[in-house]
């Protein structure tokens, strides 16, 4: 078939060189090295891997949303509910590129994405509209004595605390590092959980600026260590259970601003009852902000995000408010997995506590990051001059009803 080939017209080509002609009815195959059959091909790979990756988080995330309507009644639901933030990403980022291409059932699952987690995710960033607080001013209608200036009444004068949280892990032992971390933020107090025996007693020996430390546990357990720059006046134990050490609330002799700090830890919700265990913690909390006259700070683990529905009575009455709000994203665990971050690990206060700044910081050997806040805490009077207050203005109310004015001061 060679015979007639074109260029052969002598017949001068070797067997060799016919076996290596190509006949003309046949197209040569494209080489490896063809840029244009490479590019394509890697566009191919690359359209196929980013198609299947979005429909592997679309597909679980668009689920999981439809999930975490049901977390108040439902414990695996309320799991799902804390990585509402993540939903919403996942559902932004694959809308488009399901329209684009015509994945009309992908496209649905991120819209759904962004309808269900949007509101809440939004009301997270939210700042924290705390109650007023009832001031001297406003026991005597607005009216001020001559005197007196509207500030000096109305703003009351605070000391500043710094506090510090941190679950260290029940494996972990870099005493050394959580020790650095103290000597460099410097707070006056740090609460750890997930304390053992052995913490408590490398603390004593590593950590003698805080001098003041008590561990509250139960045998075999680890428990919650609180240490102190400050003088701790008592310590009351609350919440008791079978399971968990209790709930110590710590009242501080700050000079001329006492208050109590709660320090949380509530059980892993796994299950059930777990998660019953759980709430329950959190509504003793709350029963706890609403008694005594001392401002109150709870902080620890909670093992619940301000996204469950569950998390939404201890700060709905006002009588605690999330020292968090309003100041962007705080993920606290899980260290070890970052794009999967929520905030379990909480700082809530009464509403006379101000809030100064609030940051976390990670590689102290702990899944969780700590959570470090300076607080403003109002300054109290003694009990007798705060009697001669109340007279004074219930004279000052008597001598306003009679139309008279203020006496001399």
């Amino acid at each position: 078939m060679f015979n007639n080939l074109p260029g052969d017209t002598h017949g001068q080509l070797t067997s060799m060189e016919r076996n290596l002609m190509i006949p003309p009815d046949q197209e040569p195959m494209p080489s490896r090295w063809d840029s244009s059959v490479d590019t394509e091909s890697l566009g191919q790979i690359v359209g196929r891997i980013t198609l299947l990756f979005l429909r592997a988080v679309i597909v679980p995330a668009g689920l999981a949303s439809v999930l975490s309507l049901f977390a108040s009644v439902w414990w695996l639901a309320d799991l799902a509910v804390h990585f509402r933030l993540q939903y919403l990403l996942i559902g932004i980022i694959g809308l488009l590129p399901m329209l684009l291409l015509k994945r009309w059932w992908l496209s649905a699952l991120a819209a759904l994405c962004i309808a269900l987690n949007f509101v809440p995710v939004a009301y997270y960033f939210q700042p924290a509209q705390a109650r007023p607080v009832p001031t001297t001013a406003s026991m005597v209608h607005h009216a001020v004595p001559p005197q007196l200036s509207a500030t000096s009444l109305a703003t009351p004068r605070r000391r500043p605390v710094r506090i510090a949280s941190l679950n260290v892990f029940v494996l972990n032992s870099n005493f050394a590092g959580v020790v650095a971390w103290m000597q460099a933020d410097q707070p006056d107090i740090v609460v750890l959980v997930e304390a053992s025996k052995l913490w408590q007693q490398e603390m004593r020996q590593r950590a003698t600026a805080w001098p003041y430390q008590h561990l509250i546990s139960r045998p075999g357990r680890s428990g919650k260590l609180i240490m102190s720059r400050l003088p701790i006046a008592q310590i009351d134990l609350v919440d008791e259970s079978p399971i968990r050490s209790p709930t110590p609330v710590a009242t501080f002799a700050l000079p001329g601003a006492p208050f109590r700090l709660a320090v949380i830890h509530t059980i892993w919700p796994m299950g059930e009852a777990r998660t019953a265990a759980r709430d329950h913690s959190l509504i003793g909390l709350r029963q706890i902000a609403r008694t005594g006259e001392l401002p109150l700070i709870a902080m620890g683990d909670f093992n619940i995000s301000p996204f469950s529905p569950r998390f939404a009575p201890i700060v709905s009455d006002g009588v605690l408010r999330r020292a968090t709000a309003g100041r962007g994203w705080l993920p606290t665990w899980p260290v070890f997995f970052p794009a999967a971050g929520i905030q379990i690990d909480h700082l809530l206060v009464t509403p006379t506590v101000a809030v100064d700044a609030v940051r976390t910081r990670s590689e102290l050997g702990s899944d969780h990051r700590a959570v470090i806040a300076d607080l403003q805490i109002p300054m109290t009077d003694s009990p007798a001059k705060r009697a001669n207050q109340r007279q004074a203005a219930t004279k000052r109310q008597k001598l306003l009803r009679a139309g008279n004015d203020f006496p001399a001061q």
